[in-house]
């Protein structure tokens, strides 16, 4: 490997993915402890992850070189977006051509940004490894075509279709993930390599044994709508607490349409529509005794969860509705919480837990986060992700 590789965030402002962003980069340096890395993203967003790699490890601010470049708007999708994506992505691969970069990696990616790069590297050819993240835009290759045929070309299930440049891999955010896109497209899991998402967790780490509340607390953790299951949870909290006075439940994030739970604060705590400050969420998160995620399975058979992560580094057991990425992870880690079938199964966990906390058990599965999600660790990740770049270099032939 020689000296130099580039991270490219080409769609994130300010705040938005920087904590993981942040950690990638730090599993970059890991990896690859000789090169130099630049991070170049939207001026805030930069100075967003700058900041993050300098609270949790500070020496990786000094081996990185900062970037700012502009990004397409938000508003722009469809062509007009896969226009400017068309533009951005030459900018890009130039000045990695430039830098003499022996790996370039694309934090993220948008369904048109991925066909755009896939037809700029088709026009010329790069003699260096490319990876490609695609986050909650994997689970649409499960969706029916759009309505308007003159859209089909944009969607992610096509695209992956299209013939495949050899330098480029996209990143399966998880085992589960890349056998699910087997299923679903076994030519194109080809041209995947699996990458664990890497994670900071938060600062209070070594925490003493916990001890049993007064009142269990039952939190939902990140943005609270309909499409990340809060609806769900609103009806538990409102079930469960006409049946137990021994519990509460939380809302550790906000809630993006608020006009449309008018009553919530009726049963949740916390309930508002304004994000939350960093040290509020760290707050509310760590107030919290389990972690409740009711996201619909089906969309998390191709999508990580953030909310899932958090819990993690909060070190909160979760009970949730099993899905083939989480039931992985409690197959890999052991007892960290609990796995439920359907809505009725949450209910009636919930309640055996409100009414008696099993103590000795929460303890061990607070012990098993705490020494499992080690896997999710930027140093853990790097011996994998150096493999998979030198791995791309040896069947193309750059080394």
């Amino acid at each position: 490997m020689n000296n130099r590789v580039i991270l490219c965030e080409p769609q994130c402002w300010g705040f938005e993915h920087a904590h993981l962003n942040a950690a990638l980069l730090d599993t970059v340096l890991w990896a690859f402890p000789e090169a130099v890395v630049t991070f170049a993203g939207e001026r805030e967003h930069v100075e967003a992850v700058r900041k993050t790699i300098t609270r949790y490890d500070p020496p990786a601010e000094q081996r990185t070189t900062w970037k700012a470049i502009p990004i397409p708007a938000r508003r722009l999708w469809g062509y007009p977006r896969l226009g400017a994506e068309w533009y951005q992505s030459g900018s890009i691969l130039q000045f990695a051509a430039e830098q003499g970069a022996e790996a370039l990696i694309w934090c993220s990616i948008t369904n048109s940004g991925l066909l755009a790069l896939k037809a700029r590297l088709y026009c010329r050819r790069q003699r260096f490894p490319i990876l490609a993240i695609p986050h909650c835009i994997l689970g649409s290759i499960v969706n029916p075509p759009a309505r308007r045929p003159w859209l089909w070309p944009l969607g992610l299930r096509q695209i992956l279709r299209l013939p495949h440049p050899r330098n480029l891999r996209c990143i399966a955010l998880s085992e589960p993930i890349h056998r699910c896109v087997r299923q679903v497209l076994p030519r194109a899991a080809g041209h995947f390599a699996v990458l664990e998402t890497p994670y900071f967790w938060a600062e209070q780490t070594n925490q003493p044994p916990p001890q049993v509340p007064e009142r269990i607390s039952f939190g939902h953790l990140g943005v609270a709508n309909s499409s990340k299951g809060f609806d769900s949870f609103l009806r538990l909290a409102a079930t469960v607490t006409r049946q137990t006075n021994m519990s509460r439940f939380v809302l550790a994030g906000s809630v993006s349409t608020p006009g449309d739970y008018p009553h919530a604060g009726d049963d949740i705590e916390g309930i508002g529509s304004e994000l939350l400050t960093p040290d509020e969420y760290v707050r509310r998160a760590s107030s919290i005794t389990y972690a409740v995620n009711l996201s619909d399975p089906a969309h998390y058979r191709l999508v990580a969860s953030g909310s899932f992560l958090d819990a993690l580094s909060f070190v909160k057991p979760v009970i949730q509705l099993r899905n083939p990425n989480v039931d992985y992870y409690f197959k890999k880690i052991g007892d960290i919480g609990y796995l439920c079938d359907n809505l009725d199964e949450v209910q009636a966990t919930v309640l055996s837990l409100a009414r008696e906390m099993p103590i000795a058990r929460y303890r061990q599965q607070c012990e098993n986060i705490l020494r499992g999600r080690q896997m999710f660790e930027p140093k853990t990740l790097a011996r994998n992700l150096r493999a998979t770049i030198h791995e791309i270099s040896a069947g193309c032939g750059f080394c």
